[in-house]
């Protein structure tokens, strides 16, 4: 017999970026359960998209404009803004997204860094 086991830590982490919010797979979600808060910047040079977890006490040494809720709820994690979306496609120089229309992409934890780093160079399968 040659089984080979499957483990639910091997699922990717998604993200999906909307017209007005960034939905997180409930497994990547899971790591923003204790935050705080998190900032979101990109990396143009690699097109990442970076999501840091931010605890109370570090979010006292950052500029309040940089912090963005996080929801959790059951299923996902959602962070809203339109004008955050906005500056992350442009940025990245995406189309902007209109109604219904959205990006998947895969994301990956850092736990040293505590951040999600998403990796926007390709869709989640593979595009």
């Amino acid at each position: 017999m040659n089984i080979q086991w499957f483990s639910k830590d091997n699922t990717t982490s998604a993200v999906t970026i909307y017209e007005n919010n960034i939905t997180i797979s409930k497994k990547a979600a899971n790591y923003f359960e204790d935050a705080f808060s998190v900032t979101v910047g990109v990396d143009s040079k690699t097109k990442e998209i970076i999501i840091k977890s931010v605890s109370s006490q570090e979010a006292q040494m950052i500029d309040k404009l940089s912090l963005y809720n996080i929801s959790i709820k059951p299923s996902y994690g959602r962070i809203n803004g339109k004008q955050l979306v906005d500056s992350i496609l442009s940025t990245l120089d995406f189309q902007a997204i209109r109604g219904k229309e959205s990006l998947k992409f895969n994301a990956k934890w850092s736990p040293q860094q505590k951040m999600l780093i998403i990796d926007t160079t390709k869709g989640v399968d593979g595009e």
